[in-house]
């Protein structure tokens, strides 16, 4: 289970962000995984992101969804999520249960966020819990064997 440290530590993240200004409060094409999200990602009516920053899946699927969710660990990105529209909350997934009932979801997303789990089974298992019988997981991982990621840990001690 994670404790105050993690979120702190992605609260940080995010605040280092703010101040490079790098914060993204729009979708801009070139994002590979929200690109590919949204070509495949059919309508419904319920949508939730785990890990969904400022919104920016999430805002963009509004039309195809009646409801769109999102839950992360930092408190700025969900504020601008909340202003987008997008129903988000501050939720750190490894610390407790998602805060939805069963079979609620039609379809979940969890986009480059898996490998903050310390339990990523519990996490799906969470996941799992939430969707509908029919729903869906999209689900993407970054590939930790690219050669800046194995530099930067050979270097830096860091991924």
């Amino acid at each position: 289970m994670l404790n105050g440290r993690d979120k702190n530590q992605f609260d940080r993240v995010w605040q280092k962000k703010a101040e490079q200004d790098a914060v993204p409060r729009v979708y801009q094409p070139g994002n590979e995984r929200v690109d590919q999200a949204l070509r495949i990602i059919p309508p419904g009516n319920r949508f939730l992101d785990i890990g969904c920053g400022t919104g920016i899946l999430a805002e963009m699927l509004k039309e195809r969804y009646t409801e769109v969710h999102g839950v992360d660990i930092a408190e700025m990105p969900v504020q601008i999520a909340c202003q987008k529209g997008v129903q988000a909350l501050v939720h750190n997934l490894n610390a407790a249960p998602l805060p939805y009932e069963d079979q609620y979801f039609d379809l979940v997303s969890m986009l480059s966020v898996i490998q903050y789990f310390y339990d990523p089974g519990e996490a799906l298992q969470e996941v799992n819990r939430v969707l509908k019988p029919s729903g869906a997981l999209l689900l993407a991982a970054p590939s930790m064997r690219t050669y800046w990621r194995i530099g930067k840990l050979a270097l830096l001690g860091t991924f």
